[in-house]
């Protein structure tokens, strides 16, 4: 199912650069074929083990210097585990990784064009967490500033 060309819009260019874009998706794919991603969830065992790293080395160091300027391939970059997390939800459960940024980008790449963020779990997921944050701003919000809030609303 990795392999098929997705549904996903296309037109999502995450490294500024759509033929690198695809490039890094074929370097992903074509490294690491078994690394199924579904539902877009992924362990750290999965991502980073002793037959992974050196491959993952190889790759990445493939990338040095083809990244726009402002995106230094070893950059250090927050990945979620979990992309149906909210970055909050993702440190407190301990899902988040520290890629570096050619490595976040074949991922997240791999995400968008194998349909992960395009199903209705991850629409709805989105939905919660978005109320979810809302809710945790409204803890820390003062009743007079709700009233004042509830003035101003027509």
């Amino acid at each position: 199912a990795a392999a098929r060309r997705p549904a996903a819009p296309l037109a999502m260019c995450l490294s500024g650069d759509p033929a690198l874009d695809d490039e890094l998706y074929r370097a992903f794919r074509s490294n690491f074929p078994r690394l199924s991603m579904p539902s877009g969830r992924i362990t750290r065992a999965q991502l980073h083990n002793e037959h992974s790293l050196p491959r993952w080395r190889s790759v990445l160091l493939g990338f040095d210097g083809r990244l726009p300027a402002n995106q230094p391939f070893n950059m250090i970059t927050l990945f979620r585990l979990d992309p149906f997390q909210s970055v909050a939800e993702a440190q407190d459960s301990d899902g988040l990784a520290i890629l570096p940024r050619s490595e976040f980008l074949m991922l997240e790449i791999a995400r968008v064009r194998e349909g992960v963020y395009s199903t209705g779990e991850f629409q709805q997921a989105r939905e919660v967490a978005t109320l979810r944050e809302l809710l945790r701003r409204l803890e820390f919000t003062s009743d007079a500033a709700l009233r004042q809030l509830g003035a101003a609303a027509p």
